[in-house]
């Protein structure tokens, strides 16, 4: 099994659209760890990536750095804080939000998986099956992702004073 945690950062574009900038994540394979970050190409809804793609690509590239072997891992156990939010920057949340189910005002993966196709670097096809967890929802009610960090001593990375404002 292949655990991988996401997050994306976005500011306003305009009055009725969001600019995604980009698209973080951590797989975790075992004991073993690797982080990384996609940029998207700008601000139209076009540029977005799919969860698929972001899924796929973070698994090419612990293929690449070895964290796994050559074999593709099919079952991936999907984690973000408060997913409503992290699943909305995705191009496909139209269908994203009809493949999870809901709990507790987000979204989480309870009856079934989400599957989907992945084409990598090579065009070679690799299905995937997306089991969908909401940290938000596992954690005391109320709970901060800087909190949950503090229980797991990781500490959260500080944004510039204005930043968060302008999300």
């Amino acid at each position: 099994m292949i655990i991988i945690g996401f997050d994306s950062e976005w500011v306003r574009h305009d009055q009725q659209n969001n600019h995604v900038l980009s698209y973080q994540y951590a797989v975790k394979v075992g004991s073993e760890m690797h982080c990384g970050i996609v940029y998207t190409e700008g601000p139209k809804r076009e540029n977005r990536w799919t969860l698929a793609n972001l899924m796929g690509h973070a698994i090419e590239d612990v293929r690449s750095v070895g964290v796994i072997g050559r074999q593709w891992p099919n079952r991936i156990v999907a984690c973000a804080h408060f997913t409503r939010a992290d699943l909305g920057s995705f191009r496909d949340f139209r269908t994203l939000k009809t493949e999870f189910d809901s709990l507790r005002g987000s979204y989480s993966t309870i009856t079934r998986p989400y599957r989907c196709s992945f084409y990598d670097k090579n065009r070679n096809t690799h299905q995937l099956e997306i089991h969908l967890r909401d940290t938000m929802a596992l954690a005391p009610n109320g709970s901060t992702l800087a909190s949950l960090g503090e229980l797991h001593q990781l500490r959260k990375i500080e944004l510039p004073r204005k930043a968060i404002g302008a999300m």
